[in-house]
């Protein structure tokens, strides 16, 4: 959350472990899928409104915002930066302006790699087209849960003329086989599980098949962990007596939480030249 002295949408430190911080001029989105029920944007919002950061609103703190003050508010030393995971930044709410806005403040830090993620790839196509395409250090991704939205949405992936597009499958709420076509657009699929309360359970078979299926197309494969439910049978970790594959109490992170199959996968794509 953040603290008193620090002031909303300014980039800070996040314990995602693909970037080294986080910067959100726009905030807020609406559900989409079943992966929203616990969105974990959501949940901070709320903290943030009770915590009467300025631009979350108490009365509706995940409404779609934009908060031009903090287009001023990047870091000097150059980073990888996660661009408005407090939202959705393609969301059909956002005034096309708004989002010009901060692509063209992105521009004028060309030292950083900025990642973005929707779930609305459609949008993201359409100003990708409109701007003459997305620059090397504009890494453009998408959200899926299942098989569903991971086909949906990487479709209109392939449609984004970007240098870097990617895949996030968090949470994992089902089976998901990628096809070589597929893999062939995508640089870089990170995967996790779900977190929070209510937290749904991933099955190990389906992380190991889309780690199979990065292997073999040659894509980094970032496993981000398993959430709330660790498998008993990472052999990571030991039995914890329960007949059910999963083990219902909330796991340490500390304790190999990021393992699958005895080690972790940290996989990152390679930076493609030219910022400009």
């Amino acid at each position: 959350m953040l603290g008193s002295h620090q002031r909303a949408g300014a980039a800070m430190t996040n314990p995602i472990g693909y970037v080294d911080s986080t910067w959100n001029p726009m905030h807020g989105c609406s559900p989409v899928d079943e992966s929203c029920a616990h969105c974990w944007a959501a949940i901070m919002a709320k903290r943030l409104a009770g915590s009467r950061t300025p631009t979350y609103d108490p009365d509706a703190p995940f409404k779609v915002t934009f908060n031009p003050a903090a287009l001023k508010r990047l870091p000097k030393k150059p980073q990888r930066i996660a661009v408005n995971f407090m939202g959705d930044m393609f969301h059909d709410a956002h005034d096309l302006q708004d989002i010009l806005s901060v692509i063209s403040t992105m521009r004028a830090y060309q030292q950083h790699t900025y990642i973005m993620l929707t779930k609305r790839p459609a949008n993201m196509a359409r100003i990708a087209d409109l701007i003459g395409g997305f620059r090397a250090n504009e890494w453009c991704g998408v959200s899926a849960c299942n098989q569903r939205t991971w086909d949906e949405r990487t479709y209109w992936l392939g449609q984004v003329n970007a240098a870097v597009r990617w895949v996030s499958i968090e949470p994992m709420l089902g089976p998901i086989v990628p096809s070589a076509l597929d893999l062939q657009r995508i640089s870089w699929v990170v995967l996790g599980g779900e977190n929070g309360p209510g937290a749904r359970p991933m099955q190990p078979d389906w992380v190991r098949a889309v780690r199979d299926a990065c292997a073999a197309a040659g894509v980094p494969f970032w496993f981000k962990g398993w959430g709330k439910h660790h498998p008993l049978d990472d052999p990571m970790r030991s039995r914890c007596g329960e007949d059910d594959e999963f083990c219902a109490r909330a796991i340490d992170r500390s304790n190999c939480a990021r393992c699958l199959d005895g080690r972790e996968h940290n996989g990152l794509p390679a930076q493609p030249e030219g910022r400009g």
